[in-house]
């Protein structure tokens, strides 16, 4: 990328208008100081985010310093799309006025004239003068490409596009675009970003295992879903591609990739701010600064975004809000320009989250006769106090009216818990360094690029599995979790043989380390008083503390070819090499006694192990009454285990495309491509803690008489929570593509049918030990996914458009044998591993059927402000949420969302010198608050689940102000 700086005979001052001669003329912005110097300059950085003709052709002009002229009659109102990318003046021109009727003249000085094109006054060709669809350019193949190019599967969206659809976060992209699924934007009860794509994602969030759709930030690989869920501030595109992505991304994915590129500092002066208020508190504010800093050598931008919301949901313990937005985003980049050829681009980024969980509410799903050993045992003590049972809170809990729940995550509890929190604390930085060679030998435009990045992701994610106001299954983290990633990726990418076959390669290393990932784990709490003449805080089971510590690192190489083998015959080849290591070392500790509770009250602990030479069930007494926090407890840190794995795989790419060129006009097409494409992709394996093993073995402790305790094991039998390993995913993917345009490129078209068939898919399931929830991961032996996906753009006028996506997906599992725990029904201990079979079970958060429709019109007035309203829709089908075996047997109703329809809208008010913006915007209109989202299905457990419905209607107006360039 070249820096261009040429020398102006004058600049153009923003909004003047010249005369040229006699007639009342556009001077875009000057002429070069001459045609020779001009003729030199090929290509430019151009960004034109206009509406407007007259403001783009103003912008280009003053961007790459050539004389651009119109008459103002002809350019004034005429409507274009936004244009950014590198390309030569020509390039830009021709896709500006593309179907506006006018057309460009080049002058012996280097400047350009635009004037009426002669066809587009006969009548015949009047049909050629509308604005076709605008053309998308995507950088996903290493290079700048029509989107209708390229023989993969993917949504784009630039700026304007989610502005215009509202998307200020990925998790508004649920919906837009077609098998993107992402969990109403969290997962579980957490508010972690959880992609699925046609169907394949993962649910574990933890260290121990990557996410199956990749999301990356200006090419920078962004490895936990915590911090993921980003807000598009000072964001300048996505892309959304599904199937498996290896040959293009430093990181294979076997479901698909989310691609974002942030805006980009340039050398004009250039400052907005955004407002956005609305209901439920809604006070948003982005605030951006874009500037030289050492002239066209060193440009700098900073944005600062804050999102903040009351919540919409009451907690009826102590009448708190959660499901609130409280999270603030700073950005910073410089681009420094160090010669003509070498440009350096730097990112760093922090970002702050201080809310509440996705609160849940509690349903039901297996009948009386359900004996589970943390309700009943729990319910016991709650019984001889008074105090409601698990049945009764679970159907008041139900009762509760949409905006309400239950949660004993409460400030003015008095007992273990406390507000419950989401914390996330992000911190990244990245380097890219970019080096156009140019012509190297055989090689053209030959390019290396640099990628280096550090990311460091800090977390508190308190869990209340339970949905009800009691202390019966609660997950609390003391402090925060670290993890700190490092990547470093080289590309290297050219064409030779006259441009005909182009190639890009590259290495990437990337390490991944989580020194501590603590969980507190709590069951069945309960106060009993005047029992035998003593106060009891008792509980069903142990608590504990959980420690995982964590290291991953991957090497990859990885190439892909693009030979031109005709005009309209394309092949495309790929392959990547991976070796991914992962180790994980799994600490368990129990709570001392003494730590628990205080004053005049026993405490009464199964299986609970003493200092004090205690090791049977036993009562403790203390001096003072109360009952401590979960975040004061003592622990004694007893035992611990590491496994690790090492895999490898070669994973290939062949792609074929075919554009139909002359067979395109004998249907009336203007421009059609047809593709067929197999890939194969790879998700490494790992450790997973809390597996059903039948090789685990049992813990004993021998305890001494000094009060040491020591581990002890039997020989190998039935158990859980001993860390095993869990074999890589592999996928072989099947893909036949058509895109195409029609009347005038006032239709646009593309579809793919694709059909993946899966080797060991990793998918999470939890295991019933004790009556506590283990989640862990575990390969389904064998799965196919199958379906279609259309997206459709449709423009009836000049100044309306109609887009509409649909999607069809078919998940079957094959074979699934799975192990689970035969537990005694005494005191919860493993009798026996036992063998089942789950195959006849729904892959979840898979929608079998998804559909969108968006539709606007622009009205223009004489002044040249417009006014935009829109209106879209989105439909999901049944989306099943189940866990483990529990959820499919007794409640595939309670964990299964109904379909639902929801309605958006909008009207934009955009000022004649597009400075001034403002939008009235409202979200689910039709106020669905009673469509289940998510949640945490424990059937199996507690013969209930904990559902998460959606967000009601909101509604609000945002500004937007804009100085000098954006």
């Amino acid at each position: 990328m070249k820096l261009i700086k040429p020398d102006l005979i004058n600049r153009w001052q923003w909004g003047r208008k010249p005369r040229l001669g006699a007639c009342s003329m556009l001077a875009a912005a000057s002429v070069l100081s001459a045609a020779s110097t001009f003729a030199q300059v090929e290509k430019f950085d151009i960004d034109l985010n206009y509406r407007l003709l007259e403001n783009a052709l103003i912008e280009l002009s003053r961007q790459t310093g050539a004389g651009v002229f119109a008459a103002g009659e002809k350019v004034k109102a005429i409507q274009v799309t936004p244009l950014s990318g590198n390309m030569s003046v020509e390039e830009a021109l021709e896709k500006l006025l593309q179907g506006t009727g006018l057309k460009y003249d080049k002058n012996d000085d280097g400047s350009y004239i635009i004037q009426e094109s002669p066809e587009s006054s006969s009548p015949s060709s009047k049909e050629q003068t509308r604005r076709g669809v605008e053309e998308v350019i995507v950088t996903a193949r290493k290079r700048e490409e029509s989107v209708q190019d390229i023989p993969i599967a993917i949504s784009a969206f630039s700026a304007e596009d989610l502005r215009n659809a509202g998307i200020r976060n990925l998790s508004d992209m649920e919906g837009i675009v077609p098998g993107l699924n992402m969990g109403g934007g969290g997962n579980g009860v957490k508010k972690d970003s959880n992609p699925f794509i046609r169907g394949v994602g993962q649910r574990e969030t933890k260290v121990t295992l990557d996410p199956a759709v990749g999301t990356y930030i200006d090419g920078i690989y962004l490895a936990r879903t915590q911090g993921s869920l980003i807000d598009t501030v000072g964001v300048e595109s996505v892309e959304v591609l599904r199937g498996p992505q290896g040959t293009l991304f430093g990181k294979n994915t076997t479901g698909g990739a989310i691609n974002i590129t942030t805006k980009k500092p340039h050398q004009d002066f250039g400052a907005s701010v955004d407002v956005t208020v609305g209901n439920y508190g809604r006070s948003d504010a982005v605030v951006m600064i874009n500037g030289p800093l050492v002239e066209e050598q060193l440009l700098g931008r900073l944005t600062i975004g804050a999102k903040n919301s009351d919540g919409y949901f009451t907690n009826v313990v102590d009448n708190t809000k959660w499901g609130d937005d409280n999270r603030i985003t700073a950005i910073g980049q410089l681009r420094w320009y160090a010669n003509n050829d070498l440009m350096f681009d730097f990112l760093a980024e922090r970002t702050k989250v201080r809310e509440t969980p996705r609160p849940q509410k509690c349903k039901f799903a297996r009948d009386d006769g359900f004996y589970s050993q943390i309700v009943e045992s729990t319910d016991f003590r709650r019984m001889a106090n008074g105090n409601p049972t698990f049945g009764e809170l679970c159907a008041e809990s139900e009762s509760l009216p949409d905006n309400k729940f239950s949660s004993d995550f409460s400030k003015n509890s008095e007992g273990i818990g406390k507000q419950g929190r989401y914390w996330v604390d992000t911190a990244t930085l990245g380097l890219t360094g970019t080096w156009d060679i140019g012509d190297l030998g055989a090689v053209n435009n030959a390019q290396i690029k640099s990628i280096s990045s550090w990311r460091k992701v800090d977390l508190i994610a308190d869990e209340d599995l339970d949905g009800v106001g009691a202390e019966y299954l609660l997950r609390v983290q003391p402090s925060f979790t670290e993890t700190t990633q490092m990547s470093q990726e080289f590309q290297f990418t050219g064409s030779t043989l006259d441009d005909r076959l182009f190639f890009s390669t590259g290495l990437y290393y990337f390490e991944e380390e989580t020194p501590k990932d603590d969980i507190i784990r709590a069951a069945g709490y309960a106060w009993a008083p005047n029992q035998n003449g003593n106060d009891f805080i008792v509980s069903a089971n142990e608590p504990t503390l959980e420690r995982l510590e964590t290291d991953n690192s991957s090497l990859a190489w990885y190439g892909q070819l693009d030979f031109n083998i005709t005009e309209q015959l394309k092949l495309t080849a790929g392959l990547r090499y991976t070796e991914e290591k992962r180790s994980s070392t799994y600490s368990k500790a129990y709570a001392k006694q003494s730590s628990l509770g205080y004053g005049n009250r026993t405490v009464s602990l199964p299986y609970f192990y003493e200092f004090d030479g205690c090791p049977t069930a036993c009562n403790f007494r203390n001096d003072m009454p109360g009952m401590t926090s979960v975040f004061d407890w003592d622990f004694i840190s007893f035992a611990s285990d590491s496994l690790s794995t090492n895999d490898r795989a070669w994973t290939p790419l062949l792609s074929l495309q075919y554009v139909l060129g002359d067979l395109s006009e004998q249907f009336g097409l203007d421009d059609a491509m047809a593709y067929i494409t197999y890939s194969e992709g790879f998700h490494a394996g790992g450790v997973t803690a809390g597996a059903v093993d039948d090789e685990a073995e049992d813990v004993t402790f021998e305890f001494g008489s000094d009060g040491s305790v020591t581990l002890a094991r039997t020989s190998p039998g039935a158990g859980a929570e001993d860390p095993i390993t869990f074999d890589p995913e592999k996928v072989k993917n099947y893909e036949v593509g058509l895109k195409l345009q029609a009347i005038d490129k006032r239709v646009q078209a593309n579809m793919a049918v694709f059909y993946m068939d899966y080797t060991d898919m990793q998918v999470t399931s939890t295991a019933n030990r004790a009556g506590l929830p283990i989640p862990f991961v575990e390969n389904v032996g064998s799965s196919v996914i199958s379906g279609f996906e259309g997206e459709f753009i449709f423009l009836p006028t000049n100044n309306w458009r109609i887009l509409a996506n649909a999607s069809y997906t078919n998940a079957d599992m094959k074979e699934w044998e799975a192990q689970k725990l035969i537990l005694n029904a005494f005191d919860g201990s493993v009798s026996e591993i036992a063998s089942e079979t789950r195959d006849d079970e729904p892959l979840p958060r898979v929608p079998r059927w998804q559909a969108y429709f968006m539709s606007d019109y622009t009205i223009p007035f004489s002044d040249g402000s417009l006014i935009t309203p829109s209106v879209s829709a989105r439909y999901v089908s049944e989306v099943y949420h189940g866990f483990d075996r529990g959820s499919f047997l007794y409640g595939k109703d309670t964990v299964t969302s109904d379909p639902v329809t929801m309605v958006d809208a909008r009207v934009t008010y955009l000022s004649p010198d597009q400075r001034f913006e403002i939008a009235l915007w409202g979200k689910n209109l039709t106020n669905k608050t009673d469509y289940l989202v998510g949640g945490i299905p424990l059937v199996d457990v507690t013969g209930a689940m904990g559902q998460v419905y959606a967000n009601p209607r909101t509604f609000g107006l945002e500004m937007t102000y804009r100085f000098g360039a954006e």
